[in-house]
């Protein structure tokens, strides 16, 4: 296997994780109605993405990149101010997705 495979399937299976990861966190530990919304949808599209980081798509890396960034940085403020292990967990996956997808991006084959 080489590289960009592993490192796609890496992602795909990462993201896919840390949607589900959101989902049932959302839908378990959330009380506020706009909070468990935002879990359960950021939940949603990130087993989304892992599907199409899995089947190759290219317009997954983009997407792997641009929706993990912004929960990644939603996940830092709000870990900031109430530490909690999932927060950390989602945190560290969003940036090995993202690197992942920056690589699989603009890496050439040669």
């Amino acid at each position: 296997m080489d590289v960009s495979k592993g490192l796609r399937f890496l992602a795909a299976v990462l993201i896919f994780f840390s949607g589900i990861l959101h989902f049932v966190v959302g839908l378990f530990s959330m009380s506020n109605v706009a909070t468990l919304t935002v879990g359960v949808a950021f939940g949603v599209a990130y087993m989304i993405i892992g599907v199409g980081l899995f089947l190759g798509k290219r317009v997954f890396y983009y997407v792997g990149i641009i929706l993990p960034l912004i929960g990644g940085i939603g996940g830092t403020l709000t870990y900031v101010t109430t530490p909690e292990i999932t927060l950390l967990t989602a945190v560290i996956i969003d940036v090995i997705v993202i690197l992942c997808c920056v690589y699989l991006l603009f890496h050439r084959k040669s």
